[in-house]
């Protein structure tokens, strides 16, 4: 689960998009889904990036003077949490014990990372350079990034206890870039070598550990991570062929496509379930599903899409987006125990943009309102 808000910067540039698990159910129709509107903090544009199993939705949106603020939404209200004294802030992620992270600007014209906690923003610097909080866990540990001013390179940092270990760029001529972070704090994502030859990577508990490819081939990415320390990602073949894999306890497993060269893994669930899309041997893009050794095409019951299986909870309910491209909106899907549900939105044929779901079955993301504004929505079934 937790699945990162950095998909496109994964190791391949190919656009895929993913489906929703197959089955037939033969049992009682699904329940409703409801679209609950959280509003908007006066501005034009809103996006939700995180939400956890307590029902807190994160993310920042426009304000009415056209400044860009971090909010929280919890029991019925939507908060702006401010900045650190300068005009704009975003907030990325959200932990299960509340706290969030993500960047804001300072009075002194920095750009910092923050750890807001009990209604305090609170700086992690560094002093003289700017950074970016991506993840935080339940023990208010944040990860993130940090550019140097010149060169391109990203170093990775960990902020715990009001420290931060610049931790470099760990030998990657271009940083270490995160992905996903467990609640208990483990860390994956990807960086490259001298020889511009894609590694995943794991840290947890201040040892950095390299997630090699599959035997043979060259490179390889992490994409997401469980609280069972089971890490989802991608191996690369020297033909530029990749497929999902699944790294635990230092083995590597892989998972196979639907029939073509191409898939790849988007998030994974407690349970050890993986959801992504893959090329079929006809060339379609399909959203797939995969547990207990079987990777199982996911049904719509639409055609002529592209489909994208986007997160998992711990109940295997998983979100799908489908698009038939060009000028045609983007749908999306609720899809459990075989069936798949597509979400309203605020107003018919409306925008809609699902992001996670957590272990309650509600969706956080984005709608069109009909003033013509995006507001912040929850779904709930």
């Amino acid at each position: 689960m937790r699945a990162s808000m950095l998909r496109s910067c994964l190791v391949v540039a190919t656009t895929l998009a993913l489906a929703v698990a197959a089955g037939s159910s033969a049992e009682a129709a699904p329940r409703p889904i409801r679209i609950i509107d959280l509003g908007s903090l006066g501005g034009f544009l809103i996006n939700t990036q995180g939400i956890n199993h307590r029902g807190q939705v994160v993310g920042h949106g426009d304000t009415a003077d056209g400044a860009t603020h971090a909010f929280l939404w919890q029991r019925g209200r939507l908060r702006d949490l401010g900045t650190l004294g300068g005009r704009n802030s975003f907030a990325n992620d959200i932990s299960e014990s509340g706290d969030i992270t993500g960047s804001s600007d300072t009075a002194d014209g920095q750009h910092h990372a923050f750890l807001w906690r009990d209604g305090v923003m609170t700086d992690l610097g560094p002093p003289g350079r700017s950074s970016i909080g991506f993840y935080v866990d339940s023990r208010g540990q944040v990860v993130g990034q940090s550019p140097r001013e010149s060169g391109g390179v990203y170093d990775f940092f960990v902020w715990r206890a009001g420290r931060m270990r610049l931790l470099g760029s760990l030998g990657a001529p271009s940083g270490l870039f995160v992905n996903a972070m467990s609640d208990r704090g483990q860390a994956v994502g990807y960086g490259a070598d001298d020889a511009n030859s894609t590694r995943g990577f794991s840290w947890f508990r201040g040892r950095l550990s390299e997630l090699p490819p599959l035997a043979g081939d060259v490179q390889s990415g992490a994409s997401a991570v469980n609280e069972r320390g089971q890490v989802a990602g991608l191996s690369v073949a020297a033909d530029d062929s990749y497929q999902p894999v699944i790294w635990n306890r230092g083995s590597i497993r892989a998972l196979g496509t639907l029939g073509g060269r191409f898939a790849q893994s988007y998030a994974i669930s407690d349970r050890g379930t993986v959801v992504g899309s893959s090329v079929t041997a006809e060339g379609r893009n399909h959203a797939f599903i995969w547990r207990r050794g079987t990777m199982t095409d996911i049904e719509l019951g639409t055609t002529g899409d592209e489909r994208t299986a986007t997160d998992v909870n711990n109940r295997d309910a998983v979100l799908v987006e489908s698009s038939t491209g060009g000028f045609d909106p983007i749908r999306e899907f609720l899809w459990r125990d075989g069936t798949a549900t597509e979400l309203p939105g605020l107003v018919p044929g409306g925008y809609i943009e699902a992001d996670q779901i957590n272990d309650r079955g509600e969706i956080a993301g984005m709608a069109g309102a009909s003033d013509g504004t995006f507001h912040a929505v929850l779904w709930r079934s």
